[in-house]
């Protein structure tokens, strides 16, 4: 005992006090010591009693244990936190019996599952994923990872993102599963709603262009190579007009409403909105046969479109195309109806067309002008012609009108190309400045011309520059033409969409001097409001009233009464299209100021008039 420690030297001596001779199984403790350096170790001290013929005899064994009790102690730490964390832990021996579950385990499978067979708490689907894709990985060694959907206790619904690996025991090196679970319900139909948004228009809840292009993917492979798909692309004709006049909201109301007209309406086919006012149908099993009058029962649904408030004389153009699965492609499909419906927009709106091989031709034709025109823009080789425009008084040319000549194609064919591509914004920049160059030269040739006056036409997509009034200023300024002999002019279809922006262009181009011409009016959209409206000079008189008030008394009724108001609110007048005396002759006493036409003057180069220098009109000088 003088080699006991004096800490624990009550507790060996009472390991080694006399015991029952019949007591012969070792005594043992447990005890913790401080050597004289600091260091903390645990001794576990065992005694055992032996009896022989001289008596008891005390076998006393110390044992370091300080690395089990760490290990112990630790372990039971982590039990502890194991125990308190959120996610499920489970641990199973291999066979399938369960070892360990932490409290929140117990919410799904009860207090007392410990030792029971796990795959008895599993739901049918999820023992189909235990047998088909987990334990095939824990064979191999490998663990998996994946949602499993569990139903806890409570009868409550949880996807739980779960992990399950093998684990050895490395003091028994006894093989286990260990499985991890976190309950990632809510996270999971986060994703599932953004996954929506992502491919579902927010405002019809429509599949939008992206779901669309991945579902004309799928159905590639979806079925028969030989069925057929069709694509119908649908674009409201005049959204745009409910927009303006009754706001955004009222236009929007109406979108919906169609969306569930085309619904209801296409059945099982699939309709999405392609963004602003497009839709697009996608209709399986409807071939070039069918697909027209289909197309027609979308053009009925849309106008069966009705909003409280807002008037259901809503129209669509709709575009068709066709295709079998193994030809179809979702780019070139949507490309072709898109097409298709530009074609029935073109020939009237409210209308339907379906992409053929003429029409095939026609786009590919318009591909190329578009490039070709795009390349003489960039090369600066368009050409402009002047058709003179002549006083009634003495038949003196009084201006010209400048007009875009290429010689791959009339105005008719590039000018709504140039339109629709925004190539006009660089074309009629130079027309602008090859123009006035071409007058001031006139002028410096002929100097009795020092009062021609130029007439340029300007585009809706021009105007609707924000920098347009400051960009033409410029070119006149560098020109060196004066302001006040420049004249801007405008069809209807630019003024029918008012807008404060465009009416704060063209005041700012008239305070700078630049004159304002109405053209083509009565083309189609004529209001009487342009004339209240925008700051106009000049109104030119369609060529259609121009040649029917011949033949028609109504027609001259009503030139009588325009010439009439414009002289009154001291616009002057422009008779377009003059082409016979008798037309000539109506006009003079109608006291209209100018005309213009093949009678008076055609459209002739720049070289030739300064060749000529601008002789009054023989015909009106003969009258005269």
């Amino acid at each position: 005992m003088d080699l006991v420690d004096p800490d624990f030297a009550a507790e060996v001596a009472d390991l080694v006090r006399p015991r029952d001779p019949s007591a012969d199984a070792p005594v043992s403790r447990q005890v913790e010591v401080t050597r004289f350096d600091g260091q903390t170790f645990h001794l576990l001290v065992q005694a055992v009693t032996i009896w022989n013929l001289e008596g008891r005899s005390v076998i006393v064994s110390v044992q370091d244990v300080s690395e089990e009790v760490h290990t112990s102690r630790a372990h039971a730490r982590l039990i502890q936190v194991v125990d308190e964390v959120d996610d499920v832990v489970i641990v199973c021996r291999v066979d399938d019996t369960i070892a360990y579950l932490n409290h929140a385990a117990r919410r799904f499978l009860g207090d007392d599952a410990v030792g029971q067979h796990i795959k008895g708490f599993m739901p049918r689907r999820v023992r189909a994923i235990t047998e088909g894709a987990i334990e095939p990985r824990l064979v191999d060694n490998a663990g998996w990872k994946g949602d499993i959907e569990i139903v806890d206790l409570a009868g409550g619904a949880h996807v739980m993102d779960t992990t399950v690996r093998p684990v050895v025991d490395p003091s028994s090196h006894e093989l286990h599963v260990g499985i991890t679970m976190r309950d990632v319900t809510a996270q999971r139909a986060h994703e599932r709603d953004l996954a929506r948004q992502a491919r579902h228009d927010t405002l019809t809840g429509l599949p939008n262009r992206f779901a669309l292009m991945e579902l004309l993917d799928a159905q590639r492979t979806a079925g028969d190579p030989d069925d057929h798909l069709a694509v119908f692309f649908i674009d409201l004709d005049n959204l745009k007009i409910v927009n303006d006049g009754l706001g955004h909201s009222a236009g929007d109301r109406l979108l919906v409403a169609v969306a569930g007209e085309l619904q209801r309406s296409a059945g099982e086919d699939t309709v999405a909105r392609f963004g602003g006012d497009e839709f697009v149908v996608v209709s399986d099993g409807v071939g070039p046969d069918g697909a027209l009058a289909r197309a027609h029962q979308f053009l009925d649904a849309v106008q069966r479109a009705e909003v409280r408030g807002v008037s259901n004389h809503v129209s669509a153009s709709i575009g068709v195309a066709t295709a079998t699965r193994a030809e179809s492609d979702a780019e070139s499909l949507i490309r072709d109806a898109d097409a298709a419906m530009y074609a029935a927009k073109r020939a009237g709106r409210a209308r339907c067309a379906v992409f053929d091989e003429p029409l095939r031709e026609r786009v590919s034709r318009r591909f190329q002008l578009e490039a070709a025109l795009r390349s003489t823009i960039e090369d600066d080789d368009l050409t402009v012609a002047f058709q003179p425009v002549v006083s009634l008084d003495g038949g003196a040319i009084t201006g010209l009108e400048a007009l875009c000549r290429w010689d791959q194609g009339s105005p008719a064919d590039f000018i709504p190309i140039a339109e629709e591509s925004g190539l006009i914004l660089p074309l009629g920049a130079q027309v602008l400045a090859k123009s006035l160059d071409s007058v001031v030269e006139l002028r410096q040739a002929h100097p009795h011309l020092d009062a021609m006056r130029i007439g340029i036409n300007v585009s809706a997509r021009e105007l609707d520059q924000p920098d347009y009034a400051e960009r033409t200023l410029e070119i006149i300024r560098s020109s060196g033409m004066p302001m006040e002999q420049v004249v801007l002019e405008l069809t209807e279809s630019v003024l029918i969409d008012p807008r404060d922006e465009v009416d704060a262009t063209l005041r700012e181009l008239r305070d700078a001097g630049v004159s304002l011409a109405l053209d083509d009016f009565g083309s189609g959209y004529s209001s009487l409001t342009y004339l209240r409206r925008y700051p106009l000079d000049v109104l030119k008189l369609d060529i259609s009233y121009t040649q029917a008030m011949v033949h028609d008394a109504e027609t001259r009724v009503i030139v009588e009464t325009l010439v009439a108001m414009a002289n009154r609110l001291g616009l002057r007048v422009v008779a377009e299209g003059v082409e016979t005396e008798e037309q000539l002759e109506l006009v003079e006493q109608l006291e209209v100021t100018w005309v213009q036409g093949y009678l008076v003057g055609r459209p002739t180069p720049m070289a030739d008039l300064l060749t000529s220098g601008l002789p009054p009109v023989e015909i009106l000088t003969r009258r005269g």
